[in-house]
């Protein structure tokens, strides 16, 4: 067997087992998907099937139709959006001026930070829930929305400033010698050039605030402030479980996250990467 066919043996190797890892981990997604529009009777039916037979929406509907779920798909936007938002807002500056402004320590801290993030949720359950406790923040989105910034800011920090290092500090000293500000050299040059970084930060904070489930269950026991993860936890301990309703319930929680990935998988790949290679 010559050099030309080994490469190609390789390559087709690689390629199917890429397939089969694929298949394995995008299949239990499919299977989830697949049961939510089965009735109750078909998802226990002896051969399991994939697609269902008849098509139902009965799973929807009892979703949809519970006040507690209803209320929780807004609690988690708004807690989301709103970590996203003010974590994009602070890391932007302050990755910014780690990346550009000398002072002393900045490289130990810059990598230090970072350690924060290396910190299990479980560790800090009790200080936070006591700090929260005593700032009455407590049943309140804006509590658990300032818990999960300050939960995303190190990782959200230290990849924006991997990624500013990379664009030339030429650019802001040329919009500076024409006459704009540091701030203007920094909305007008740097933030556009940052758009991958931007993405890949936004992603990671929506997906993390929008998962999370520890610390929203122990700072939320009233029910209308309640995000999705609680919510759902809740449906599966309950003593009437009905698995139609929670596959729905499922496949709604990932329909965010799934056009979120969609609509910034442009920049997403780029944005991870440069912070990985340059940080």
């Amino acid at each position: 067997m010559n050099r030309k066919k080994k490469q190609q043996l390789a390559m087709t190797f690689k390629y199917v087992v890429m397939v089969l890892v694929t298949f394995l981990i995008l299949f239990p997604i499919l299977w989830m998907i697949s049961s939510s529009f089965k009735l109750e009777k078909d998802l226990f039916a002896i051969p399991p099937t994939l697609f269902p037979n008849p098509v139902s929406l009965l799973g929807y509907e009892m979703a949809l139709s519970r006040p507690s779920f209803v209320s929780a798909i807004t609690n988690s936007v708004i807690v989301a959006i709103g970590s996203t938002v003010i974590t994009l807002f602070l890391t932007l500056h302050g990755a910014y001026a780690l990346a550009r402004v000398r002072f002393f320590g900045r490289a130990f801290f810059a990598k230090f930070i970072l350690c924060f993030y290396m910190f299990p949720a479980i560790l800090l359950v009790i200080p936070i829930y006591m700090m929260m406790t005593s700032m009455h923040l407590t049943n309140s989105l804006i509590g658990i929305m300032v818990i999960h910034t300050i939960l995303n800011i190190p990782f959200c920090l230290w990849l924006l400033r991997a990624f500013f290092i990379t664009i030339p500090a030429e650019l802001e000293e040329a919009a500076i010698m024409d006459g704009a500000s540091i701030l203007g050299a920094f909305y007008r040059i740097i933030i556009p050039l940052s758009k991958p970084g931007i993405a890949a930060v936004s992603l990671f904070s929506f997906i993390a605030s929008w998962s999370e489930f520890l610390l929203a269950y122990v700072l939320v026991t009233n029910n209308s402030k309640k995000t999705l993860p609680v919510v759902l936890a809740e449906e599966i301990i309950g003593f009437e479980m009905q698995w139609s309703g929670l596959l729905a319930m499922s496949v709604i929680v990932l329909i965010p996250i799934f056009f979120a990935c969609l609509i910034f998988s442009k920049y997403l790949v780029e944005g991870l990467s440069s912070g990985a290679v340059k940080g």
